[in-house]
């Protein structure tokens, strides 16, 4: 069933729970300190590597280790300072920027103390070694990510491209590479800006279970304080269980009574069955089945819908599809075109459940699969949102031992960010005998087995091509047989199913 969430933005976040701030800076520092260590344990493996795989190839002086000691000599108490303010926790609001600042600054020194050495040993060209060099900075980059700010990001991303460019013009690297370089570099900065908004989230989410961790503490210990007034709270949540169960159960006779009947859904498809298992007592999957006539020609019209959620709100989708459905099919005059029901569907959705507001945009909506059969040419016309249409082919008095599917349109009946302007209309000739099935995703997305596995379209058209020659009764004994067995007593119904067969 399709659900519609969305986890709040950073800035929402923000502005909401301000508290998750100073979690996160907390959390900032404690990672900072794990980096700080890193970045001395990495330092100090390369100068050592390097200055001894320099000595060893005649490549470095006594002379040259002396020159550079003041500036690695900096660059350690730099980093030791910078542990003490994380342990004591003073407040420097600029520290982040600093220590992007220094790991570039590290990078740089380390890419050109190392160039003539590696160049030298390996005899690799200038070119490969700037963009090992530009892989080094991408890395450096991706640490910024952990620091989940977006300045800081973007500060991050700017000085290594900045460092990229500079290394590639000094250096005589050539100027596409430098390009290609620069754009991933930017490329790694928004993908930090995705990776630190998650980590960002995962703070709040972290910091929103523990709050509601001892809520519940609390709650419980006044659970026990009060247990006369719970008791009496649950005597009331039990008589009001009982009016709105007895609520539900008259709408589902409702529900029911708006469903076509046995003798209109046989004058549209005299050889059928219909397996509707609602999930909860209400349900948001529905059928309809309806004999038009347009102009000089009758169309036997049915449709499988699945809505929004289950229950009371699908109900109440359902209600209304079912609505829309009859006031739609009023509306042709010289010729029925599947397709277009589908695009009027959209339209009344959209229209009240106002789903043209911005920010308040309502995204329910509904699956559908409609055929429409005109038994005087012997063509049908199908249309899909997200729900296909399965076909067997009956020839020469034997069914065919394949599933023929034909394919729906990838969109849901209401606002979907990749709306196309209309649904596509299938015109497939059928011949008597033929088997058509329509069907919401209840039946093969259902859990069960040995293994807890869905039940899958793979195994559901297994199952169809099996029981395709009996009568149609049989055929939904079988279904539900299989479904029953396939769940047993480990397992419930997650979705409201719906599989409709007709034999043309």
């Amino acid at each position: 069933m399709q659900k519609f969430k969305r986890m709040p933005s950073s800035r929402e976040i923000s502005k909401m729970f301000p508290e998750v701030i100073q979690v996160v800076k907390s959390e900032e520092l404690h990672l900072e300190k794990l980096i700080n260590w890193y970045r001395i344990f990495i330092t100090t493996f390369l100068i050592i590597v390097g200055y001894s795989i320099s000595a060893y190839y005649g490549l470095v002086t006594y002379s040259d280790i002396i020159l550079s000691a003041p500036g690695i000599v900096l660059l350690y108490a730099f980093m030791v300072v910078l542990n003490i303010a994380i342990n004591r926790k003073w407040n420097i609001p600029s520290l982040n920027y600093i220590t992007v600042f220094c790991d570039y600054l590290i990078a740089l020194a380390l890419l050109y103390g190392a160039k003539k050495t590696i160049i030298d040993i390996t005899e690799i060209t200038v070119q490969s070694y700037l963009i090992l060099a530009s892989i080094f900075l991408i890395t450096i980059n991706g640490f910024s990510a952990l620091r989940v700010q977006f300045k800081v990001i973007l500060f991050s991303t700017t000085i290594g491209f900045c460092i990229n460019g500079a290394i590639y013009h000094l250096w005589g690297g050539d100027l596409t590479a430098a390009i290609y370089t620069g754009v991933f570099i930017i490329v790694s900065g928004f993908f930090n800006l995705f990776i630190s908004g998650f980590i960002f989230r995962s703070y709040f989410l972290n910091h929103r279970l523990s709050s509601a961790l001892n809520d519940l503490e609390m709650a419980n210990h006044e659970i026990l304080l009060k247990n006369d007034d719970l008791q009496k709270q649950n005597d009331e949540i039990a008589r009001q269980k009982k009016q709105i169960v007895s609520s539900i159960e008259y709408a589902r006779r409702i529900q029911e009574a708006v469903l076509d009947t046995t003798e209109e859904i046989i004058a549209v498809a005299p050889d059928n069955f219909i397996l509707f298992k609602p999930r909860d007592i209400v349900s948001g999957d529905f059928y309809w089945f309806k004999k038009v006539s347009v102009f000089t020609k009758e169309y036997h019209v049915f449709t499988a819908a699945d809505c929004t959620g289950h229950g009371v709100p699908g109900a109440f989708m359902s209600m209304l599809g079912t609505s829309f459905l009859n006031e739609i099919i009023t509306e042709f005059y010289t010729e029925l075109n599947a397709a277009d029901i589908l695009n009027r569907m959209r339209e009344e959705i959209k229209k009240h459940l106002h789903q043209e507001e911005g920010s308040k945009m309502v995204k329910d909506g509904m699956d559908m699969a409609l055929c429409a059969i005109d038994y005087e040419t012997w063509e049908l016309q199908f249309a899909g949102a997200n729900n296909p249409l399965f076909i067997i082919r009956y020839q020469n008095g034997v069914y065919a031992n394949e599933v023929i599917e034909i394919e729906p349109d990838r969109m849901p009946i209401g606002v979907h960010l990749r709306e196309k302007p209309s649904f596509t209309n299938h015109r497939i000739a059928v011949a008597r005998g033929d088997m058509l099935y329509l069907f919401s995703d209840g039946y093969i997305d259902q859990f069960g087995g040995e293994h807890g596995d869905k039940f899958k379209k793979k195994r559901f058209k297994e199952l169809l091509l099996r029981g395709v020659t009996l009568p149609l009764s049989e055929q939904k004994v079988v279904l539900e047989q299989e479904l029953a067995g396939w769940m047993g007593d480990k397992y419930h119904q997650i979705d409201d199913i719906t599989v409709i067969g007709v034999r043309v």
